[in-house]
């Protein structure tokens, strides 16, 4: 099958994120949403996480190379355990590695 991958241009402007969020939940046939290396701040991952979570087709997500801090890891993890994606791409990220091996 084909995916329709939301693909977001690197470094997005912390701002721009609740509009990205507002494309991917208008955009209810992708299945795939790749915020790699974005520099997302703390608050830019919970809009990621929550739109994540409230969409109805989304498998994939990828946020390789953000700075991802312990409370975001937790927030991934809620989400990774709520079976919801299929992958969660964190490579390059600062997530410690047994929340790490929880995700995967």
């Amino acid at each position: 099958p084909k995916s329709n991958a939301l693909i977001v241009p690197k470094i997005v402007r912390p701002k721009a994120v609740q509009r990205i969020c507002d494309m991917l939940e208008a955009g209810k046939y992708i299945d795939v949403w790749d915020m790699s290396d974005n520099n997302l701040s703390y608050e830019a991952l919970q809009m990621v996480v929550k739109s994540a979570s409230n969409h109805p087709k989304l498998s994939e997500m990828y946020l390789a190379n953000n700075p991802i801090s312990s409370a975001g890891a937790r927030a991934i993890l809620r989400l990774a355990r709520s079976g919801k994606l299929r992958l969660i791409n964190l490579e390059g990220t600062s997530i410690q590695p047994d929340i790490q091996n929880q995700i995967d």
